[in-house]
Parts: C-alpha cells; sequence; structure tokens
C-alpha cells in the first residue's frame, strides 16, 4: 500500500461507512407503498381502524370524521411513499448485491375481518362439503393449512389478490374433478366475518360469516 493510498484510506473508509449506515437506514423507515391503492383503504379492517382512531383522536378534542381521515391517510402514503422511492432508488443495486431488498410489512395491524375459504362439490344431487377450516373436512387440508399456504389464503380472500385465489380455484378444481369423477360442480367460497371481541368470546358468542364471493366450476371442462 502506498503511502498516499495509507493517507486518503481512512477517508475513504469513513465514507463507505457513512453511505452504508445510510443506506441501510433508509430502507429501515416505514414503507407505505403497500398502501398506496385507494381499494384497500375500503378494506374492513382499515376502515374499523380508521373508526377506532377518529374515536381516539376526539377525545383529546380532535374531530376528524374516518372518511377525512382516510383521505388524510391515502394522501400521505402516496406521497411519503413517493419521496421513499426516490429515497431509496440510488442503492438498490447495493440492496440487491448484498442480499438485502426485504420490502415484507410484517405485523403492520391485524385482520379483523380475516377471509376463510370453503370448498364443496355437488354430487348426488346435492351440495357436499370437501373443506371447511377447523373441522372434520380436510380435503387437501395438507396443502391449504400449511404454514407457508395460509398466509397466501389470507392474502387470496383480499380484492387485490382474487386474480391468484381464481387460479388457486383452477388448480382445485382439476384435482376434484380427478378425484371425483361422478361430480358434476365444484365451488370455491370466500367468507368473512369480524373476529369476535374479548366479551364475545367469555360469552360464547359465535359471530357469524358473511359469504363474500362464490364460484362455480362445471367440473367435465377440467376432465
Amino acid at each position: 500500500m502506498t503511502p498516499f493510498f495509507q493517507t486518503i484510506w481512512p477517508h475513504i473508509r469513513l465514507i463507505l461507512i457513512i453511505l452504508h449506515l445510510y443506506a441501510i437506514g433508509i430502507r429501515a423507515l416505514p414503507n407505505t407503498n403497500h398502501y398506496r391503492r385507494a381499494a384497500d383503504w375500503d378494506h374492513p379492517s382499515v376502515m374499523a381502524e380508521l373508526k377506532g382512531w377518529s374515536k381516539k383522536l376526539d377525545t383529546i378534542g380532535w374531530k376528524i370524521s374516518p372518511l377525512k381521515l382516510r383521505r388524510v391517510g391515502y394522501s400521505f402514503a402516496n406521497r411519503y411513499g413517493q419521496i421513499y422511492l426516490n429515497m431509496v432508488a440510488p442503492f438498490r443495486p447495493y440492496y440487491r448485491y448484498c442480499g438485502t431488498d426485504q420490502q415484507w410489512v410484517l405485523f403492520s395491524a391485524p385482520d379483523r375481518f380475516p377471509p376463510r375459504m370453503e370448498l364443496d362439490i355437488f354430487d348426488e344431487g346435492e351440495w357436499q362439503v370437501l373443506y371447511r377450516p377447523f373441522s372434520s373436512h380436510q380435503w387437501y387440508g395438507h396443502l391449504i393449512e400449511s404454514g407457508r399456504f395460509r398466509s397466501a389464503i389470507s392474502r387470496f380472500g383480499l380484492d387485490r389478490y382474487r386474480h391468484q385465489g381464481n387460479r388457486l380455484g383452477i388448480y382445485l378444481a382439476q384435482r376434484a374433478a380427478d378425484e371425483f369423477p361422478d361430480a358434476r360442480m365444484f365451488r370455491l367460497r370466500w367468507s368473512q366475518r369480524q373476529t369476535p371481541s374479548p366479551s364475545q368470546v367469555r360469552k360464547g358468542k359465535e359471530v357469524e360469516w358473511e359469504l363474500d364471493e362464490q364460484t362455480n366450476f362445471v367440473l367435465k371442462d377440467y376432465r
């Protein structure tokens, strides 16, 4: 190492350390780009959160309706999200090289209106249950309730992932066509309900599931 390089290397190293700290620092900032679609703010879980925050803010003298709070949140998510993208853009090659281009948003909020998938076939003149969560009907339950697949199921019940959910329905319809040669129809249903409150759980009150979407598959098309 030349004397000149020995002289400037501490300064170069300091610059590299500062750039590294800046790169990982801005990457660790909250990322609102997962919430820049207007439809996401209409989800029942989000609306329930907005109503709750509206009541909390009202107690400290800040009166703001849930709809106005939604507009403020949606506007902020888009403006801040674009600023965030601009800040991290120069460092994306560095993140990829280091293998740290992780964008999962973990535990951002509880889903108070979780989706539930149900599967049925039409055989011998009536609908017969194939799969229900937490029941004895567990057709393909080994796949549907596996650890990695459960996170996908929670997404497929949302409008923005409904296309992927339909692809899952086609796959399961193909399996049903093979395993139930006499069945005529296969049905995939998505239902939702609000998670029971602690008082409802203590009282043993059951909250009914409400049908959100239903897709029927003619099995002869998959044989």
